[in-house]
């Protein structure tokens, strides 16, 4: 991982230990709205730690993958609602990142069709998440 902290003038490698891109191919990046200093990023979770989440602008990245399972992560999109909690589509269905617990949940209710979630986005006027699935 690289950050740039003067518009992508010059670039500093994170400190935190990441795995090569072979094993950790990014899919998603997504930066909290009103707060830079946060991002999530989101790819492959089959040989490694699948979203990973920074607070201090890249310079450092944690695991953020409690109640996820081991699967490719390909959309990440912070709530419409303002919580600033996370959703994510990825192999495995929709989630949602409850920031008060730091863990993500499954979302899919009896309702959702079980396939592959490729997108999500926040639509604020109708204070609702959108995911978007291969041909449903």
């Amino acid at each position: 991982m690289w950050r740039s902290t003067n518009g992508g003038v010059n670039w500093t490698q994170s400190s935190s230990s990441m795995p090569g891109e072979h094993y950790f191919y990014g899919n998603a990046l997504v930066v909290h709205p009103t707060n830079t200093l946060e991002a999530f990023i989101g790819g492959s979770g089959y040989s490694t730690v699948g979203v990973r989440r920074t607070t201090n602008g890249g310079s450092t990245w944690t695991s953020a993958v409690a109640g996820l399972p081991s699967t490719l992560t390909y959309g990440l999109a912070y709530a419409a609602d303002g919580s600033r909690d996370v959703f994510a589509a990825t192999e495995a269905g929709a989630y949602r990142w409850d920031r008060s617990t730091g863990t993500w949940e499954n979302i899919m209710g009896l309702e959702a069709p079980i396939t592959l979630y490729w997108s999500v986005e926040g639509v604020a006027a109708d204070n609702l998440m959108r995911f978007g699935t291969y041909g449903r």
